[in-house]
């Protein structure tokens, strides 16, 4: 029956001879007792876990734990490995034909303190994972046909640039240490998943590199690398023009801020489904952005601020064509919301007014910008009001008088035949009048979209 690792359990058996060793329960220890040398225990290892390895396939790996008895370990009624005392702690050393290490923790037991600190012969070595643990010796696994390497925050001595190609699932955040280029990443052709944050790889943008034909939802964590603008976008039209869709990539942190006037890139990669998570400078009003003009950057106090990121309100560089609010002019449309980022849920209660076929709503709800962008809608008055401070840098207006999204609450009598047009005011700064007008009237629109 295999045993599980319990601290709680000890034997208290005199030293003598035994070769049999002590029968126990199931997740006990068992002591084995040689003459002339020190106690020691074995443990059977064949269940995953955190305070396990599992291990099957050439080579030696040294672990060190915290203090305790010197022990053996039994893997697979073959190999045996005798942990030895020293200064008060002792080194595990698994010998045999190693291919598997997986899932060793020493995260929240102190008494453990594991962490490797060597690799040897491990040519049939393909996973290698020590969640929580520590590797803190020489990476020389050069030769090892590893698919899986995940050892994060470890104080290693290697290389990137050494790491088998056959890598797929590659760990190493926050690994002082580590030296190489990542432009060697494009080695791997069948990578899925790269974290290297916070890392010293440098990133050569010279290297004669062509991106293989990675699968879609890679994953490709390259914060804290400081980047430069230079190697940002190189990396950034890589990946653009590779045509992968739906994956993720962060390089923020200390790396360079992307910039403004290529943030066309950014949004390709994100329209194909990307999670991009970047530097942003910060726009000035009037800017092409995010499938439009930036109309409006969130402040504090604002509905959709968010300390730290960058949210507001974009919006068509050109009037569309003077239309009606709607073609139904006789009945109430349920569009009351008049607050900043309301935008969509009046634009869906305008088209969803049953017997509607046409209107300023329907326009915006069926735009789809240059770039690729197709969330927008009409805006709420308090839009306006917001998009007003910025009319001069924003340009194009050809009238003083827009349609809004929204219309007066329903009382049963005549408001259901108007709606809220914004008379913008000629300064920037000054507010906005808020008016009800008629719907049948022609008034300039332009679409908008919150990001």
């Amino acid at each position: 029956m295999s045993k599980t690792y319990n601290e709680a359990l000890t034997s208290a058996k005199p030293r003598g001879f035994n070769t049999k060793g002590q029968e126990t329960p199931a997740g006990a220890w068992n002591t084995r007792v040689y003459l002339r040398q020190v106690v020691g225990m074995y443990w059977e290892i064949d269940l995953p876990g955190s305070r396990t390895l599992s291990l099957e396939g050439t080579g030696a790996i040294v672990i060190r734990w915290g203090k305790g008895f010197p022990l053996q370990v039994k893997y697979l009624e073959q190999h045996y490995t005798t942990v030895f005392t020293d200064i008060g702690r002792y080194d595990l050393i698994i010998k045999g034909d190693v291919h598997l290490i997986t899932k060793f923790s020493n995260a929240g037991y102190p008494s453990l303190r594991g962490s490797v600190k060597g690799i040897k012969n491990m040519e049939s070595l393909i996973t290698l994972e020590l969640e929580g643990g520590g590797f803190t010796g020489e990476l020389d696994v050069s030769a090892c046909p590893l698919v899986t390497l995940t050892i994060p925050e470890s104080l290693i001595a290697g290389n990137f640039d050494l790491l088998p190609a056959s890598l797929m699932h590659i760990d190493l955040r926050g690994a002082t240490g580590l030296t190489g280029d990542l432009s060697n990443m494009y080695r791997f052709a069948g990578l899925r998943y790269l974290d290297v944050t916070g890392t010293s790889l440098t990133y050569d943008i010279n290297a004669p590199s062509t991106l293989p034909a990675w699968a879609d939802g890679i994953h490709l964590g390259l914060a804290d690398l400081s980047l430069t603008v230079e190697q940002l976008l190189l990396l950034v039209t890589k990946l653009v023009d590779s045509s992968i869709q739906e994956g993720y990539l962060d390089m923020s942190g200390n790396n360079a801020a992307f910039p403004t006037e290529y943030m066309e890139l950014i949004d390709g990669l994100r329209q194909s489904g990307w999670t991009v998570y970047c530097n942003e400078a910060i726009p000035a009003p009037g800017q092409p952005w995010h499938g439009g003009i930036l109309a409006y950057l969130y402040q504090a106090g604002d509905a959709g601020y968010v300390a730290g990121e960058l949210h507001g309100i974009v919006i068509t560089p050109t009037d569309a064509p003077d239309k009606p609010w709607s073609n139904i002019t006789n009945a109430f449309a349920g569009a009351t919301q008049m607050a900043t980022g309301q935008g969509n849920a009046n634009t869906d209660a305008i088209i969803a007014q049953a017997g509607h076929t046409n209107s300023p709503a329907q326009y915006c709800h069926d735009y789809v910008s240059p770039d690729g962008y197709s969330d927008f809608c009409l805006p709420t008055p308090e839009d306006w009001v917001k998009i007003n401070t910025n009319t001069t840098a924003i340009g194009g207006f050809t009238s003083s008088i827009y349609w809004t999204s929204a219309e007066p609450e329903d009382n049963g009598y005549s408001l259901f035949e108007t709606a809220y047009a914004i008379y913008l005011s000629s300064e920037d700064g000054y507010p906005p009048a808020i008016e009800q007008e008629r719907k049948e009237y022609d008034y300039n629109f332009r679409a908008i979209r919150y990001f």
